[in-house]
């Protein structure tokens, strides 16, 4: 019991601390999560978009070298009218390809005669080899290659 003239000494008590540690674990995880989304949103729109637009070429000219028709449909040619637009917003083609295919393309599907195969065909080609010229190639950019 202390003395009625001595000073007992109180602690006060500490209000709690803040756990630095886990704003920095869940700022390093958020930051981490937002960077593998951001690189599967990349590869999707580089990669995956320009090897999709190529099966499909590949699919349509597939079908029109099996195929007895002698003049393509319009809903054939602007299908890969619409393949080709999408390709040239998502720059899977060069400037001078664009350009060329771009012209060759409107003539075919919106002029006032029917494109026949053996002109419909050779444009395809010529697409789908625009299109693998200028593929990106993961490796040169991931530095794989020699």
């Amino acid at each position: 019991m202390p003395k009625p003239n001595e000073l007992i000494e109180i602690e006060v008590p500490i209000l709690p601390g803040v756990d630095w540690w886990f704003f920095v674990e869940l700022i390093s995880l958020a930051l981490i999560f937002f960077l593998v989304i951001g690189i599967l949103f990349w590869v999707r729109y580089v990669f995956w978009g320009s090897l999709k637009t190529q099966y499909l070429v590949k699919k349509s000219l597939v079908r029109l070298k099996s195929s007895d028709y002698k003049h393509i449909t319009v809903e054939q040619c602007l299908r890969v009218n619409q393949l080709f637009l999408d390709a040239k917003k998502h720059q899977h083609l060069a400037i001078k390809d664009q350009e060329e295919l771009a012209t060759s393309f409107n003539q075919a599907c919106f002029g006032r005669e029917k494109v026949s195969c053996e002109t419909f065909i050779p444009l395809l080609e010529k697409f789908l080899q625009a299109l693998k010229q200028n593929q990106p190639n993961f490796s040169k950019l991931v530095g794989l290659s020699r």
